[in-house]
């Protein structure tokens, strides 16, 4: 935690470095609770969005290549994680995660079978939320707010 030029104490967000009072980053959803006062860039959200699978955190994504008829390959526009099986096929310019191995994994429960953009799945590798999530969140953040407000003498 850290005082911001206002005086107000708030929370520095390591990826993107957007500063908040709240518990998650309204910039880019990453969680806020302990995170350090310096930011560091080199864990800034960059490069492909593939480059960490959304659902176990641990490996790439690749391409899915079909075999052909003929002989051959093609890469397709499916993306494969070989840690957890997940699956992520192209939706109408965003990607559904359409298939995972752990159905009960958090990401499955909250994402699965949903359509979000390239950058949503990003933040979401790397500990953030959905655009809608983070909605969700904002407000219940301010509902909270509002209610300790009222409670206060």
């Amino acid at each position: 935690m850290h005082q911001s030029e206002g005086g107000e104490l708030g929370y520095r967000c390591s990826h993107c470095g957007f500063e908040e009072k709240r518990n998650f980053c309204p910039n880019c959803g990453a969680p806020l609770s302990g995170i350090s006062d310096t930011t560091d860039k080199s864990t800034e959200l960059k490069g492909p969005w593939t480059e960490r699978c959304p659902v176990c955190r641990s490996n790439p994504l690749r391409p899915v290549i079909e075999k052909k008829v003929l002989g051959g390959e093609k890469v397709t526009d499916i993306f494969k994680c070989s840690s957890c099986d997940a699956l992520f096929v192209p939706d109408g310019g965003k990607y559904k995660l359409a298939r995972v191995r752990d159905k009960l994994t958090q990401v499955w429960k909250e994402y699965g079978n949903k359509s979000l953009t390239t950058q949503e799945w990003r933040r979401i590798a790397y500990g953030g939320m959905s655009d809608a999530r983070q909605r969700k969140a904002i407000i219940m953040d301010m509902l909270a707010d509002i209610t300790e407000e009222k409670n206060e003498p």
